[in-house]
């Protein structure tokens, strides 16, 4: 049997003012966390891009590129490429991706290598002011078995 202090109202118990007390404090802080202040104007939304997407181009410039070096080089060059090119044409990555690492450092050594990757991407029809800040590189399988367990994934992150 609880003992209740002397103090409490007769019929009271401890566990419903606990209880009521709870849900006093839980009302206080739900309510109490809205911002009393709004905004003066409602902030613009950001605007869709319609049709600013370079997948047509980018893909344009990748096989481009891809069966340029193939032929140069005699063996296969696979592409790809991630960026943020939707929110600015800037943000973009091409890679090439070879088999071992001395094809990836042949085709690096190419004295025209960054030269023909811009060629090609102006070609395809990429924004002409992004260009020249696109990054080109390349990747080995090799590299990634070695050092990445084989996730390409991993590679790239």
């Amino acid at each position: 049997m609880a003992v209740l202090p002397s103090n409490l109202p007769e019929g009271a118990s401890l566990p419903f003012i606990v209880g009521g007390a709870l849900v006093v404090a839980w009302v206080i802080s739900r309510f109490s966390r809205r911002p009393t202040t709004t905004l003066p104007h409602p902030t613009p939304a950001r605007p869709k891009a319609a049709g600013a997407s370079y997948d047509a181009e980018l893909q344009r410039c990748r096989d481009d590129l891809a069966r340029q070096f193939s032929t140069k080089l005699g063996f296969v060059i696979r592409t790809t490429s991630y960026g943020a090119v939707d929110i600015d044409p800037v943000h973009l990555a091409i890679w090439f991706m070879t088999d071992s690492d001395a094809q990836r450092d042949r085709l690096l050594a190419l004295p025209d290598f960054d030269q023909t990757c811009r060629a090609a991407l102006a070609a395809s029809g990429y924004p002409p002011q992004a260009i020249p800040q696109v990054h080109f590189s390349a990747a080995s399988e090799e590299t990634v078995q070695r050092d990445w367990g084989g996730n390409w994934w991993h590679f790239f992150k």
